[in-house]
């Protein structure tokens, strides 16, 4: 790389990285945050989702972001605390760029594709906020380069499917892409039968985990009454 784009890159990494930082404390609070928060809040307060509290979301992301709301307490400024949890993931996020880019080009393209990406208006501020597309997004970009490593096999297809099932407790929206996958897989014809079983069986695993059990807890009966975020 030549030395004038060596610092062009560097100077777009740094704007990038001073730009979150303003943002961070200055961007304004998405309606979705608090209501993120308050589920949360509800697992630290013993109370169940879906049966004491209406949540319109899977329940991954509230889950793992408990034990850290528990830690820090209700404070005025937990927002940002909750928010500064989301910065490893975008920094997932990031490293997996760079991997599919230095996988399928070069680490020159690598490189521009995380600075770039850390710049994109809609990426770049979503990303600071308290979300489950976060975590989404996070586990989406892992299993495309886990995906992407190397041949098909069993075991490969096993781990992918298990992400991909771990999203669906996180998002529902993981349904939509997990069909396209899908789809690409049936067209591409790269995967054999073993394989594709072994996929299916990761992606099932961790979501009937989930079902059962909040169906155990009486999550999912229809008297159950529940207190609206």
């Amino acid at each position: 790389m030549p030395r004038t784009e060596r610092l062009a890159l560097a100077a777009a990494a740094t704007i990038s990285l001073v730009l979150r930082g303003v943002a961070f404390f200055h961007y304004r609070f998405d309606s979705d945050e608090p209501q993120h928060l308050h589920v949360a809040w509800a697992w630290t307060a013993g109370l169940l989702p879906y049966r004491d509290v209406f949540d319109n979301h899977a329940p991954l992301f509230h889950i793992i972001s408990a034990p850290l709301l528990a830690l820090l307490g209700e404070r005025a400024g937990i927002l940002l605390w909750m928010r500064a949890a989301m910065l490893p993931l975008f920094a997932v996020v990031l490293v997996c760029t760079y991997r599919l880019g230095s996988r399928f080009d070069s680490r020159r393209v690598g490189l521009w594709a995380l600075v770039l990406l850390s710049l994109f208006p809609p990426y770049f501020l979503k990303s600071l906020e308290y979300r489950n597309d976060n975590l989404w997004t996070a586990l989406w970009m892992v299993a495309i380069v886990v995906a992407t490593a190397g041949p098909p096999t069993p075991r490969r297809t096993f781990a992918v499917g298990l992400l991909v099932g771990t999203m669906l407790v996180v998002s529902i929206k993981t349904v939509g892409l997990a069909l396209a996958l899908a789809a690409a897989v049936v067209v591409t014809r790269r995967v054999t039968w073993k394989s594709a079983a072994a996929g299916a069986a990761g992606v099932v695993v961790l979501p009937i985990s989930a079902a059962a059990f909040f169906a155990a807890a009486g999550a999912w009966t229809s008297s159950s009454t529940a207190i609206s975020s």
